[in-house]
């Protein structure tokens, strides 16, 4: 994607690059969050409501 902004030119061309690595970035963030989101989410809330007690 970093490579992809950085060739930035404006020409048709590039948008479909960009609009491509946009769309796997979607993908790719999307399956990082099946995977790993509930883990991460719930010790944040765990994380939050220790501090919350704390303070």
């Amino acid at each position: 994607m970093q490579a992809v902004v950085e060739a930035r030119d404006g020409s048709p061309e590039w948008r479909t690059r960009y609009a491509r690595a946009k769309a796997e970035y979607r993908m790719a963030e999307a399956a990082a969050l099946a995977e790993l989101g509930a883990r991460d989410a719930l010790a944040m809330v765990e994380s939050r409501q220790s501090h919350a007690e704390l303070g």
